[in-house]
């Protein structure tokens, strides 16, 4: 009996124990599962990533104070995951923002996609959150973020079969008009620059770039030689590109606002914020920044003197973060407005996604392509309208370009702003270019490949023997005779030369997309502003760490100095304004 009892005791313990070891084992199980479902892990199915160069050709180059460009090689990205595929695209750039270390150029963006991209093909298009964890931690450069951004919104939106700004619920009714800009030149070439936007184009806004190195006065002789020409009820714009000092830019701005001028951009270089409070204080004109805002974080420091800001998806990083922006800046009260760069359709169609947020729009980059090879947004009544097709809504189409008598008045204006520059304002006649094969890129599929050939452009038609009628201009007893817009003509530029199929093209290392001119030696006699400091692309202006003082010493400030207003731009008849150019059409 005591036998039976002790192993009765003994087996009921064992059972006790058995039980509450398999309950142990049971939760061990169930907690490892779970926190393994948490953990990021590569995708079963990884995402195919692939990188092509592609080179656009601007029908006028755009020069403004820091230089110009002719032509920009950009990439064009393409992520396929699940049979769907969507597209970004980055584009070369540089504005000395201290959180640029150096410009953006096409071999470094491609360079730094080529180094990251491995380390996100494991995951797919709905792991947002850990690729931009990823892209932080690698520090990627802007550009190229912007690039696999763009891609990834594309992507979504196919996948949800509904255009972005649906899915964000926003509107495309009551949208911002989108100017067209008018870049640094003689008076006469302004004005003709304004007669071929018009002739092809029904702009309801006009951006006129200032900040020549050569002075104020000149601005002013440019700037009132636009305004003649000028649509009824368009708006004008000013951007100087920080090509002003503190005086000059109080005296220009109180200029401009008797003239009926909307807002002010950029007007001091980037590193010169505190001096913004003063020229707020004085100006009669709304202040936006451009090169000074990169991204969120500046928004607190600008608030408290300017009214609103640039953004510009390579300098964010692309749609999310320019939402972010958007929001931020609406909580401080300050206006928004889009940008561009050299972008084509496809990047100005993604912020054309956002431009219900806008108050103003400057997207009219690709409208100045000569062969763009994505179609997309399309403007409408001035304003540029994205579509209902899902994602960014862009196609593309290599086909030839539809300006086929535009480049002939592209080549020539080339020629006759290279003289121009090199004679008047010490600013060269720059191109972006890109040379394929100087780095290791391409097809990335789990990290390996190589970059595809770069998208072959169709050859420019032969430039016309006959140049754009000029401005006829007079020089004013109170202002220094302008250059002479007439220039002995330039030999016609041989068409572009198609590449052997097998062979890459081989094409000089990019510069810069805008060169850094030396300042003039000596300013107009009527406005002594300080000459602008030289500029060194590689060397980036200090940017103050703390915050800026919330308003200056209240001492007496000193009154702009006494600008005379200049003579007038000469009397225009009808008979005397040159007719547009012959076939200029670009593509809407």
């Amino acid at each position: 009996m005591v036998e039976c009892f002790t192993l009765s005791f003994y087996f009921s313990v064992l059972t006790a124990f058995s039980t509450v070891w398999l309950f142990s084992l049971v939760l061990a199980l169930a907690a490892a599962f779970l926190a393994q479902s948490t953990l990021p892990h590569p995708h079963p199915q990884p995402m195919q990533i692939r990188i092509q160069p592609f080179t656009v050709h601007k029908c006028v180059p755009l020069t403004i104070s820091r230089g110009t460009t002719a032509t920009s090689t950009n990439l064009w990205l393409q992520l396929e995951h699940e049979g769907i595929e969507g597209w970004g695209e980055a584009s070369p750039f540089t504005v000395g923002h201290p959180q640029m270390k150096s410009p953006q150029r096409t071999e470094a963006i491609a360079q730094a996609l080529d180094a990251f991209i491995p380390h996100i093909t494991g995951f797919s298009p709905y792991d947002y959150d850990l690729i931009e964890a990823q892209m932080e931690a690698h520090q990627l450069i802007s550009a190229a973020r912007t690039a696999i951004d763009l891609a990834i919104h594309d992507w979504l939106g196919k996948k949800a079969q509904q255009p972005l700004w649906k899915l964000w619920g926003l509107r495309r009714d009551h949208l911002a008009v989108t100017s067209v800009t008018i870049g640094i030149n003689t008076p006469a070439g302004a004005h003709q620059r304004l007669l071929d936007w018009l002739a092809v184009v029904d702009a309801k806004a006009i951006k006129i770039k200032l900040g020549s190195p050569a002075g104020l006065e000149a601005d002013q002789a440019m700037f009132e030689a636009v305004v003649a020409g000028v649509p009824a009820g368009a708006k004008v714009s000013v951007d100087a590109n920080g090509g002003w000092t503190l005086a000059g830019a109080i005296a220009m701005s109180h200029w401009l606002g008797d003239r009926g001028v909307t807002y002010l951009e950029q007007p001091l270089p980037v590193g010169q914020e505190a001096d913004l409070y003063k020229l707020f204080k004085e100006s009669p004109l709304p202040l936006f920044v451009d090169e000074s805002c990169f991204n969120e974080t500046d928004i607190p420091i600008l608030a408290d003197r300017v009214h609103g800001i640039n953004i510009k998806l390579m300098k964010t990083g692309g749609l999310t973060p320019a939402r972010r922006l958007c929001e931020t800046a609406q909580a401080q009260g300050l206006q928004i407005m889009f940008g561009c760069y050299s972008d084509s359709t496809l990047a100005n169609t993604a912020a054309a996604h956002l431009s219900a947020y806008a108050t103003h729009l400057d997207l009219d980059s690709h409208l100045n392509l000569t062969d763009d090879p994505f179609r997309g947004a399309t403007l409408q009544d001035g304003c540029l309208i994205p579509s209902d097709q899902p994602g960014l809504g862009v196609t593309y189409e290599p086909a030839t370009p539809p300006m086929d008598t535009a480049y002939n008045f592209a080549a020539d204006s080339i020629a006759e702003n290279t003289e121009w520059l090199a004679d008047s304002l010490a600013i060269p006649a720059v191109e972006s270019t890109f040379t394929a094969g100087t780095f290791t890129a391409g097809t990335l599929t789990a990290g390996s490949g190589e970059i595809a050939p770069e998208i072959p452009s169709e050859p420019a038609p032969a430039p016309s023997p006959e140049l754009p009628p000029e401005l006829p201009s007079e020089p004013s007893p109170d202002l220094p005779a302008e250059p002479s817009p007439e220039f002995p003509a330039e030999p016609a530029p041989e068409p572009f030369p198609e590449l052997p199929p097998e062979l890459p093209p081989e094409l000089p290392p990019e510069p810069s997309p805008e060169i850094f001119p030396e300042p003039s030696p000596e300013p107009p006699p009527e406005i002594i502003p300080a000459p602008s400091p030289e500029i060194d692309p590689e060397i980036v202006p200090e940017f103050p760490s703390e915050p800026f003082p919330e308003a200056p010493p209240e001492i007496a400030p000193e009154p702009p100095p006494e600008i005379l207003p200049p003579a007038s731009a000469p009397e225009i008849s009808p008979g005397m304004l040159p007719e547009p150019s012959p076939g200029f059409s670009p593509r809407l």
